[in-house]
């Protein structure tokens, strides 16, 4: 095709010209394959908004054909444009992933948009597909989209799947963490990094999740990770008093545990300087004389002498 002929039909679909689309569409063959910006004229139809334009290009392409390899349209729609995406999906493979491994539903979710992504699953899409790793609850619980979140959940998608709770504990998601443990995730399901969802919340002092986590009857206050770290013990290490003292109150939290580097809760306690804290979890264990040395070393003067203090008694 000459250069003026493509220059006509662009600006045919830039103005939204819909019956000098058509007809160029029937006097030229292979027009379609024609790109301008590197876009097929059906993306550059529906970046203008010209939706009447659009289609008719949809009823004369395969567009999945022209976009092997690359972002695929359809996944490219998936922020707001929902006529066109009602169009196209019979045209499309909705779980085709692009160059970035990212499905149609992943870019939607992305984009917080909630009827597509209905659409979507209503059409199919696989939500068990990961891109490097992510799954689509991991892209719904970033956006903080609880909406979302119920959607997916309410159409199968395992709660359980790349420990996603332990991952959202660490933020202020305290009903999208509800939600999820009332669907069956397990709060005792570690990470790759051996971290549970309740260690995970104690760290990031999330007094509402760690409070919420401790209502579930199979909670293990106690767990360890892989250094051997408890809830307990990351509570401290982070200076995190709030969630020391609730941690502290309850009967069956064993304050007096070690991790592989035989360091207690008191130790990671001491080092934070935090006198209310140290006191905290010495209301529910004596200190040792190792302890002891720890305060003078790490710690100040008055923790020191609280400390030896404690062991004369």
């Amino acid at each position: 095709m000459d250069s003026r002929a493509k220059n006509n039909f662009f600006d045919a679909i830039l103005f939204g010209d819909v019956e000098l689309v058509r007809s160029m569409l029937n006097s030229h063959d292979g027009i379609l394959k024609e790109r301008l910006y590197g876009q097929t004229s059906l993306m550059i139809a529906i970046i203008g908004n010209k939706l009447n334009v659009a289609s008719i290009l949809l009823l004369k392409s395969d567009e999945g054909a022209q976009n092997k390899g690359v972002e695929t349209t359809l996944a490219r729609l998936a922020k707001d444009y929902l006529d066109i995406v009602k169009i196209l999906l019979p045209k499309s493979d909705v779980n085709a992933q692009d160059s970035n491994k990212k499905t149609t539903i992943m870019y939607a979710i992305e984009n917080d948009s909630y009827e597509i992504v209905k659409m979507l699953l209503d059409s199919g899409a696989d939500v068990k597909v990961c891109e490097n790793g992510k799954t689509t609850l991991q892209y719904a619980f970033n956006r903080g989209n609880l909406e979302m979140v119920k959607l997916l959940l309410d159409s199968s998608v395992d709660p359980n799947t790349s420990s996603v709770l332990a991952t959202i504990c660490a933020f202020d998601y305290l009903e999208i963490v509800r939600l999820l443990l009332k669907y069956g995730a397990d709060p005792n399901k570690q990470c790759s990094e051996g971290k549970s969802p309740l260690s995970v919340a104690c760290s990031a002092g999330k007094i509402g999740t760690v409070r919420l986590l401790l209502e579930q009857k199979s909670i293990d206050v106690n767990i360890v990770d892989q250094r051997r770290m408890t809830p307990l013990m990351d509570a401290c290490r982070r200076g995190r008093l709030q969630v020391a003292e609730h941690l502290v109150s309850l009967p069956h939290v064993n304050v007096g545990l070690r991790n592989c580097n035989n360091e207690t809760a008191i130790f990671y306690a001491i080092r934070t300087k935090n006198l209310d804290l140290v006191k905290a979890v010495l209301g529910r264990v004596k200190p040792t004389e190792s302890d002891r040395q720890t305060a003078c070393e790490y710690g100040t003067a008055v923790i020191c002498r609280e400390i030896t203090l404690l062991l004369r008694a």
